[in-house]
């Protein structure tokens, strides 16, 4: 399935409504958590800002470790939202998949 109807259909089976919106983007929330999710050029963007990133420099070198060959990170990216002043986790998805595989993903 294409990420529109993976995205559409994820906001269903939640009782949401959910649908990438002219910018090919949109954000769900678990609880305290919230994945944004960013279609660019066919590649489907799950970002998640962790926290914050003032005065915790020192953690970059844990989380850099942690995504070492993906290996603690589930294949995702750590990265750092300046604007934010957060820790982000970043997946990118690509391809067709079904919805058990992209509901895995997220």
């Amino acid at each position: 399935m294409d990420f529109p109807t993976l995205v559409s259909d994820l906001g269903r089976r939640l009782g949401l409504s959910l649908n990438l919106e002219e910018n090919g983007s949109c954000g769900v929330t678990f609880g305290d958590d919230e994945i944004g999710m960013e279609l660019v050029d066919g590649r489907l963007f799950l970002i998640s800002h962790l926290a914050s990133s003032l005065g915790h420099e020192t953690d970059c070198a844990r989380l850099l470790n942690a995504a070492h060959m993906g290996l603690e990170s589930g294949f995702a990216n750590f990265g750092i939202d300046e604007a934010a002043g957060e820790f982000t986790l970043t997946r990118t998805l690509e391809g067709s998949m079904s919805q058990e595989t992209f509901e895995k993903k997220l």
